[in-house]
């Protein structure tokens, strides 16, 4: 993991949690796997309060913990999990508009909570697209099922890239129609209300395969070109299409492609070349 995303983390932890979980999250970072002990030792803190941290940890499944062969209790903590926090918003918003208000009240209080073993209606209605599922919490007696619900963030993520999609497509700078984004948002749509889990969803007549990386890639470049053009105007967006067409040019060409004076030309890409673009 790098300095950064450390930083990141521990950033988080502190900021919803507390110090305790702060400096238990730290050392778990570092060393992958640790006892309780271990982690109160290095923590500083006493053993009361880092076992009520990992508990909390564990109810907002940003740690686990697996069993080694002396039958001691080892925790180990989940980055990714961490990081998704900050987008808390986004899931929040992406339940209110699929299922409305409701909806919003039920994502808040899943994700504020980690977990949570109420039975609400709208909880129903979102958990047939896949935003929410159920865990099942071990227990001693196997006659205890008690079933507990947390989010689903790749169904989130999935939602808001297809929502991405659409957005790219609709997009006049991408030089497609409006009605070809409402044509996608109608197919997901179909896909939206089918069993996520089936072995076959709605029927759609297949006309070409779909090239995920080229439709990526000239969102990127759309978003670049927003980025030059507010930054340098439009004779430097002219010059960076033409360098992303002929990849590698001369001053002179750039000219002529360009249809700008060889002194603009120099002065213009000396900017860019300044700020490693």
């Amino acid at each position: 993991m790098s300095h950064n995303k450390s930083n990141l983390c521990k950033s988080i932890l502190k900021d919803n949690f507390g110090e305790v979980a702060e400096a238990v999250g730290c050392h778990l970072l570092k060393d992958n796997i640790c006892a309780l002990r271990y982690l109160a030792l290095k923590s500083k803190f006493s053993l009361e309060q880092t076992k009520k941290v990992l508990c909390v940890l564990l109810q907002h499944n940003i740690c686990d913990y697996i069993t080694d062969s002396k039958g001691t209790l080892e925790y180990l903590i989940d980055s990714e999990i961490i990081l998704r926090r900050i987008r808390f918003p986004n899931y929040i918003y992406c339940a209110k508009t699929l299922y409305g208000d409701a909806a919003e009240l039920v994502a808040e209080e899943i994700l504020q909570n980690g977990q949570i073993d109420v039975k609400i209606e709208p909880i129903l209605a979102i958990v047939k697209t896949s935003l929410m599922i159920y865990t099942k919490i071990p227990v001693t007696e196997p006659d205890d099922a008690g079933i507990y619900w947390k989010a689903n963030f790749d169904r989130f993520h999935q939602y808001m890239r297809d929502q991405l999609m659409i957005t790219a497509i609709a997009s006049k700078g991408l030089y497609f129609q409006q009605k070809a984004g409402e044509v996608l948002r109608h197919y997901y749509v179909s896909e939206l209300k089918s069993d996520p889990y089936s072995t076959v969803t709605n029927a759609v007549t297949l006309t070409g395969e779909s090239d995920i990386y080229k439709a990526l890639t000239q969102i990127a470049t759309s978003h670049l070109e927003s980025v030059v053009l507010e930054s340098f105007g439009s004779k430097c967006l002219r010059i960076f299409r033409v360098l992303l067409l002929k990849k590698h040019v001369e001053q002179k060409q750039i000219e002529d492609f360009a249809m700008i004076s060889a002194k603009e030309a120099k002065e213009l890409l000396y900017n860019m070349f300044s700020r490693n673009l």
